[in-house]
């Protein structure tokens, strides 16, 4: 099922919570349902299993493409099938193991990375065991062939929307053949180059884990129709995650799956229950809302961020993922 132009608002409303919305984003598409089909792209942290989820339900995706950043590519999508299988998803989307990272990264570099590594690729502590991808499709992914896939994924596409909320290395391979069709790329974060409120020294996890990456892909992005989507940082209260919109999730399908995988282990996404240092913000779940429905954003310097509270933020999440 998909939103309507204001489905989101709309169950907002109905939940009793003032919008205040701002105009929609220069640019941007009258209807949430006018393109065609979705292209995600991952590095399967916590936020990207909150946001996938929403996509799926309101939009036509074809591909689900995984990108090593805080999993890895073959690990993340046999969790990623899991997920979809549980929550009776069809044939659709595909995922693809896709690209390694093409910069060197040492064991010490991300104290924190490896724990959030080990939970995520068992879909969130929820799996007993890892569950590694066949040999031919890690293959396909170091050698940059999985482009080819994700090409016949969205063969007879006329348009086409990609959400990259993972570092840039599968995009640098898949991009090119699918260039004349993308209608317009989300990414989470600031960008690299062109923002006035970015900071260099506090860089958007996703080119900072993977910098050749991103530096290579500016130039594409900057001929596409590109918005970078990031949190409002510094209010009260915070853009944060809650159990609340977790425990509002249906049952059955894949917000039933969903939910169970938040709940198998809620010490890698609720603020209240992480490790000390550890920080859990709504980082792509903001970019999926924002592809299903743009009206709620504003420009700020080189990026989007919401016109929503966190709550409304939140109810938004619970009630595109449900559908």
């Amino acid at each position: 099922m998909r939103l309507i132009a204001s489905g989101i608002v709309l169950a907002l409303v109905s939940a009793g919570i003032g919008t205040g919305l701002a105009g929609p984003v220069a640019g941007a598409p009258p209807s949430p349902g006018s393109r065609d089909c979705v292209v995600i792209d991952t590095d399967f942290d916590f936020d990207d299993l909150m946001a996938i989820p929403p996509v799926i339900a309101q939009r036509d995706v074809r591909a689900i493409v995984t990108t090593e950043g805080v999993t890895r590519p073959g690990p993340s999508a046999e969790a990623i099938r899991v997920l979809l299988k549980r929550g009776g998803v069809g044939p659709r989307p595909e995922v693809i193991v896709g690209s390694p990272s093409l910069a060197p990264h040492g064991p010490d570099e991300h104290p924190w990375l490896q724990r959030l590594r080990v939970a995520l690729e068992r879909l969130n502590n929820w799996l007993p065991s890892l569950r590694p991808a066949a040999a031919d499709d890690v293959r396909q992914g170091r050698s940059g062939a999985f482009a080819k896939r994700v090409a016949r994924a969205v063969r007879d596409c006329e348009s086409i929307d990609l959400l990259i909320i993972g570092p840039l290395s599968s995009f640098n391979a898949y991009a090119p053949a699918l260039e004349d069709r993308i209608d317009q790329v989300v990414l989470q974060g600031k960008p690299l180059h062109g923002d006035p409120l970015a900071d260099p020294h506090d860089l958007t996890f996703n080119c900072e884990y993977d910098m050749p990456s991103c530096e290579a892909a500016f130039p594409r992005l900057d001929s596409l129709r590109s918005t970078w989507v990031e949190v409002t940082r510094n209010v009260h209260p915070p853009y944060v995650p809650s159990i609340d919109m977790v425990r509002d999730l249906e049952d059955s399908g894949l917000p039933g799956a969903l939910k169970r995988a938040l709940r198998a282990d809620q010490t890698t996404w609720r603020p209240e229950r992480l490790p000390p240092g550890a920080k859990s913000l709504l980082w792509d779940q903001l970019a999926a809302l924002y592809l299903i429905d743009p009206t709620s954003f504003e420009r700020v310097g080189g990026h989007v961020e919401t016109t929503m509270s966190p709550q409304e933020v939140r109810r938004a999440w619970t009630a595109a993922t449900n559908g």
